[in-house]
């Protein structure tokens, strides 16, 4: 028995008719369309601080050198707990090539510093929060 409000979401139906095969290749297309793994690598670049507006102004400061480099990045956005233990957070999502090197994420790191800001590059993340 199955109650939703969205019978005909894709998962409800093949779930219905037990096509994993048929959700598979849905979800695949998919990730593959948006530049999600297994047809990239992502970095996930956390910024946290407890001044809100410095944790700002830090991400539009890596946001440019990440442009400098060249790389393709989502954000930077609001994390999904935006305040962890006192502590404003946000993040910005790097996507590379599947076998690409981080070194361009790395250079773009390097020397960036931001006062009662920390920042944490998370290669491959396994969880988003």
């Amino acid at each position: 028995l199955i109650q939703t409000f969205n019978p005909d979401c894709l998962a409800i139906q093949t779930a219905k008719s037990h096509g994993y095969s048929d959700l598979f290749e849905s979800e695949m297309l998919e990730r593959q369309i948006a530049g999600y793994p297994p047809y990239s690598r992502l970095v996930n670049i956390i910024l946290s601080g407890s001044v809100r507006n410095q944790v700002q102004q830090c991400a539009e400061g890596l946001k440019q050198r990440l442009d400098e480099c060249g790389l393709e990045y989502l954000g930077p956005a609001d994390c999904a707990l935006e305040l962890l233990n006192s502590k404003w957070r946000k993040h910005i999502l790097v996507k590379l090539k599947p076998h690409e090197s981080t070194g361009p994420v790395a250079q773009a790191l390097l020397g960036f510093e931001s006062p009662g800001v920390q920042v944490v590059a998370d290669v491959d993340p396994f969880s988003m929060l």
